[in-house]
């Protein structure tokens, strides 16, 4: 028998050329994709953090000004002002009859403070129950004790930070503002029902963020 073979022809130097071509290209492409699913997953580590810490921030804010106009015992129109709590001051309008405000001092029954057997407070208005919220140069701060209890602006020295730049910085033409929402009693007279608290700055990569609260304040202070 004789056996007949073909002609095996090997692969040309174009068409190794034109493999190689199109397999740079496909991993360039991926190579591509990868980068910027990475870019992005960082983007989103980065916003997430910015996020987590800007709602820190509002629950430590919306904590404090709940408790604003808390007493321990029930209050007298003709006691003396030592003995009322339910008053709340609002500083540093943003801008003539805009009703926002930078800065809120108020007080809350809360020294001294509590035991598993009693609640916070003695009924009698001292410096530490004196409380407030402001931003200063960046740093967003609660006033941990007033020189006065009838407090002139939102100025002193004892004011403790509660915010880190490392992870959303505070920033933006009125980055903190509060805004008092006052309703009428039965009686006529007027208090504040609720707060509407709304802080503003940017992440580490830039973004900016923004967050709006409305804080219901249960024992209705009066605003001063």
């Amino acid at each position: 028998h004789i056996k007949s073979f073909k002609q095996q022809a090997g692969i040309s130097l174009i068409e190794i050329l034109v493999s190689t071509a199109v397999g740079v290209l496909l991993l360039s492409a991926a190579a591509t994709m990868g980068l910027s699913s990475l870019a992005g997953s960082k983007d989103g580590i980065i916003n997430g953090k910015a996020g987590q810490e800007l709602q820190t921030m509002m629950n430590t804010m919306t904590r404090e000004i709940r408790r604003a106009g808390y007493n321990s015992v029930p209050e007298v129109i003709t006691d003396p002002d030592n003995k009322h709590f339910r008053k709340i001051w609002f500083f540093n309008e943003t801008a003539t009859g805009s009703g926002k405000f930078t800065c809120t001092i108020f007080r809350y029954d809360r020294d001294p403070e509590s035991t598993t057997l009693t609640p916070p407070g003695n009924g009698t208005v001292t410096t530490p129950d004196v409380r407030g919220i402001r931003l200063n140069a960046n740093q967003l701060e609660i006033l941990i004790s007033a020189p006065a209890i009838l407090p002139a602006n939102c100025s002193g020295t004892d004011w403790e930070p509660i915010s880190n730049s490392s992870n959303f910085n505070i920033s933006g033409t009125s980055p903190l503002t509060f805004e008092p929402k006052e309703v009428m009693l039965m009686d006529g007279s007027m208090v504040v029902d609720n707060v509407v608290i709304t802080l503003a700055g940017t992440a580490a990569n830039g973004n900016n963020a923004t967050l709006s609260e409305m804080i219901q304040l249960r024992n209705r202070p009066i605003k001063q």
